[in-house]
This record gives C-alpha cells, sequence and structure tokens, in this order.
C-alpha cells in the first residue's frame, strides 16, 4: 500500500495563558487597523501602499490558517475559565505551516516596527508578546517534521 503523509497536532506545554490570548488580540486589533486604513486608502491618494500589501498578506496567512487559530484560541480560553495560568495547546499543523510561520513572523515584526514609528495607532506588541510568538514560531517549525509521520493507508 502506498504511504500516506497524516498530520498530527504539536504539543506546546506550559504556555501562559493571559499572555498567549493577548497575543492574538493584538493580532486581531493590527488587521482591523489595517483595514480600516485599507478602506480609507481609497479616499486618500497620499495613503502610503506599505500598509495595504501588509494588511493583505497578514489577512491572508490568519486567513488560511484560521483553523489552527481557532482551536489553539479555544484551548486557551478553557484554561482561562478555569483559572489556569498556563496551557498546553495542541496546534494543529499541515503542509506548507512552516513557511507560513517564518512569514507570518516576520510581517508582524514589520508591524511592529510601524506601531513604533508612530505609523500605526495601534501600539506594538509587547516585548513579552513578541518574546513569546518568537518562541512559538521556533517550538512549532522544530516540531512540525516530526508531527508528518508517513503512515500506511
Amino acid at each position: 500500500m502506498a504511504n500516506v503523509v497524516r498530520m498530527r497536532a504539536v504539543r506546546l506545554e506550559n504556555v501562559p495563558t493571559q499572555l498567549f490570548l493577548e497575543s492574538q488580540d493584538h493580532q486581531h486589533d493590527l488587521i482591523r487597523e489595517l483595514q480600516l486604513i485599507e478602506v480609507g486608502g481609497r479616499f486618500d491618494v497620499s495613503h502610503t501602499e506599505i500598509s495595504h500589501e501588509l494588511a493583505r498578506l497578514i489577512a491572508d496567512i490568519l486567513t488560511r490558517y484560521k483553523d489552527v487559530r481557532t482551536v489553539t484560541r479555544n484551548q486557551a480560553l478553557a484554561a482561562l475559565e478555569r483559572g489556569e495560568a498556563t496551557v498546553t495547546l495542541d496546534v494543529p499543523v499541515r503542509d506548507g505551516m512552516v513557511k507560513a510561520l517564518t512569514e507570518w513572523l516576520a510581517l508582524l515584526d514589520q508591524a511592529d516596527r510601524l506601531c513604533a514609528d508612530g505609523e500605526l495607532l495601534l501600539v506594538a506588541a509587547s516585548p513579552e508578546v513578541r518574546q513569546l510568538r518568537q518562541w512559538y514560531v521556533d517550538e512549532l517549525v522544530a516540531r512540525i517534521p516530526s508531527a508528518q509521520q508517513p503512515a500506511q493507508a
């Protein structure tokens, strides 16, 4: 029988619950601001194109992996409801995710620079959120290859 790649989840333990949710909320706020800029840019010809492209790229990645974000957010919200300071996340993985994660991190870093420079109204992510994002990506990138095990069909 042919080998079939079966996708699994990568388990990340001891993820700070509140900080993880803060990171996701910051991303949602960033997308909302970039979408408003895009709408406003239709009426303002002096508006820069960088925010349009940044919004499109981030939104594309977030849309493609919305299911992953929903699963992990629900796990973190459940842990928060139980009063747990940390959460074990079972992160679903699939093809293309390593590349998407590294692109996503670079785009968020670019957005943080725009925030810090005052080009966006949103405050840049806190150092703790940026550190968590880096750790999250590093851990997933390191573990994803082992989560994609050939399995007999």
